[in-house]
């Protein structure tokens, strides 16, 4: 058999070749739930569904209040909690507000609890003044509505998870996983382990493949490995071959 290495590409040539391929067969998009997203790939901009937070919520247990003073008491005129309706401030008074909650209309900073003290059951009376805005997360502080958040093509993990839950979609679009399948070749696997299709099988996992179940075939038979790899040309995206890549006759 004549040696075949004079008309082979090179590697650069080669990874151009499947680069242009791979270019020219885009994957194609599927939806998934946002927790079954990490390792995917992003097919589309994901973009804020609202603005976040939706609306001014306090930063600190303590009390809402507009144009503080600690010279007199304040009555406390109500509480609200995390992920209750906003309140109205009745001018002159103070609101019970926890981390999280939102802020009541009419306020404009919030006074942590440990810079007061209780002036008789529902009254306080401040020992430190703060800063206008103080301690309050204002509405789209982080974000607004539309914003974008994740380029398409981003590789997801764990750090985009709870941004892409906290859109409130059902499922994001993600690139197929590309269907790869191994094909080992060689009269020596007839004797020993075959250990590059369990490797490549984990280095292509991954990298967020979806690998078929390797072929090994131990033997040198090209009408053989031909036929095999017709077989699975219908069902992957890919064929990855190991073995047979020298000039030998038996390659």
């Amino acid at each position: 058999m004549e040696p075949c290495f004079e008309t082979a590409p090179s590697y650069e040539d080669a990874l151009a070749r499947l680069m242009q391929r791979a270019a020219d067969r885009p994957q194609p998009s599927e939806p998934v739930p946002p927790t079954k997203a990490a390792g995917r790939i992003l097919a589309a901009p994901l973009t804020a569904s609202a603005p976040r937070p939706p609306v001014a919520l306090s930063a600190m247990d303590g009390f809402a209040l507009c144009g503080a003073s600690s010279e007199q008491p304040m009555n406390v005129a109500g509480t609200t909690h995390a992920g209750q309706a906003c309140a109205i401030l009745p001018p002159g008074a103070a609101w019970r507000v926890l981390t999280g909650a939102p802020v009541p209309r009419g306020a404009d900073r919030v006074v942590p609890q440990e810079y007061t003290r209780a002036s008789g059951a529902h009254a306080i009376t401040l020992t430190h003044v703060p800063e206008l805005g103080a301690h309050i997360r204002h509405r789209a502080e982080e974000y607004d509505g539309g914003a974008p958040l994740i380029p398409a093509g981003t590789h997801l993990d764990w750090r985009h998870i709870a941004l892409c839950v906290a859109q409130g979609a059902p499922t994001l679009p993600v690139l197929r996983q590309p269907r790869i399948a191994i094909v080992s070749s060689g009269a020596e696997l007839s004797s020993m382990p075959d250990s590059n299709a369990p490797m490549l099988d984990a280095l292509l996992r991954h990298a967020g493949a979806r690998v078929l179940p390797p072929v090994t075939l131990a033997g040198d038979d090209r009408a053989d490995l031909a036929r095999h790899i017709a077989a699975l040309v219908p069902q992957a995206d890919i064929v990855v071959t190991t073995g047979g890549v020298s000039a030998s006759e038996t390659d």
